[in-house]
């Protein structure tokens, strides 16, 4: 009894930790992220950086991905860490905030591999392969990708049921079957697959740079052709740089949430007492935490790792301090 009353006390402990950091890294989140999405957005539907390279709608349809993002799953966060927490208790609420959840942070994602799948394609020694690199065939992958990550996650308004007692959070699937659909999905949408696709685009691109850089050297090629090649290379090094540092980030915040869910998955059926539940669901919120952060800050990374990038935000605050001057009278 005694033993029972202290793991009481130290799962309420661990709860309002847990509460604490919810509340006040997920309003961070939030207040960076909005900020960071906003300037993202006004830079990314300027139309000069759209004719830059036909990798920027990704970057773009990344940003529009991580609105819900911020505006349901981190806005969540910072229910429960308040104690509001209408959608573990309302079966509908449940369902939405999961399902928006799981969608936007796969788009995130899966546009970033289409980044490097754009990548990949410019940077070809295939001159058929590097026409593949367009403005319409970026959107079609977009509306695709869009379609089979939105369908794939249709089962949770299935799954899903608020209100569980004995589950790591009220709001879980409903049964051990469909916990099982649920972590396979989502180690092969956003865990397994990723990762993967990610490292053989980048082997390619790797091994097409420096067969591009052998090309440069060789002395028959024209002025006018090395000088396009050139300004080609640029753009793709001033885009690959983006793209390689976000990756990078992606992986990283990917792997605390990836072991914690595999560890979860292998003790499914293992019966765990209220301390343990507690301790698993602060882990759960943390890394989940963690896991937002590369998506949640992507314009801060834009802006460190691209001079572009800085080139076409500073325009575009020069245009609106220049809109927002008031000119004389006498001076018009």
């Amino acid at each position: 009894m005694n033993n029972s009353s202290t793991n009481n006390f130290e799962s309420i402990r661990i709860d309002t930790i847990k509460n604490h950091i919810l509340s006040s890294w997920g309003i961070i989140y939030l207040v960076f992220g909005s900020i960071g999405t906003l300037l993202n957005l006004c830079v990314f539907t300027r139309r000069a950086h759209w004719h830059f390279s036909p990798c920027i709608p990704y970057l773009f349809a990344s940003t529009l991905a991580t609105i819900p993002l911020m505006y349901v799953s981190i806005l969540s966060r910072i229910g429960i860490g308040l104690q509001i927490t209408p959608f573990y208790y309302i079966p509908i609420l449940c369902k939405l905030q999961v399902y928006i959840s799981n969608v936007s942070v796969s788009l995130v994602i899966w546009f970033t591999i289409g980044s490097c799948w754009d990548r990949y394609l410019s940077s070809s020694r295939n001159a058929l392969t590097r026409r593949m690199s367009s403005l319409r065939n970026t959107r079609r992958t977009v509306l695709i990708i869009t379609f089979c990550i939105s369908f794939a996650y249709a089962q949770i308004f299935y799954c899903f049921e608020g209100n569980l007692i004995m589950a790591a959070a009220p709001c879980s699937p409903k049964n051990t079957q469909c916990s099982i659909i649920d972590t396979t999905l989502l180690f092969v949408i956003q865990f397994s697959a990723p990762p993967l696709i990610i490292f053989y685009f980048g082997i390619n691109i790797y091994l097409n740079v420096r067969q591009m850089k052998y090309q440069r050297q060789m002395p028959t090629i024209s002025i006018t052709k090395a000088t396009q090649t050139r300004n080609n290379q640029k753009t793709d090094r001033i885009i690959l740089r983006m793209v390689f540092i976000q990756v990078t980030l992606l992986l990283i915040c990917s792997l605390p949430v990836f072991a914690f869910r595999l560890y979860t998955t292998l003790t499914l059926t293992t019966a765990k007492n209220s301390l343990r539940r507690s301790v698993e669901n602060l882990i759960f919120n943390v890394t989940l935490l963690i896991y937002y952060f590369e998506k949640v800050c992507s314009f801060y990374i834009y802006t460190i790792t691209s001079r572009h990038f800085r080139q076409i935000l500073w325009q575009f605050i020069i245009t609106i301090r220049s809109d927002n001057i008031i000119v004389p009278e006498n001076q018009k």
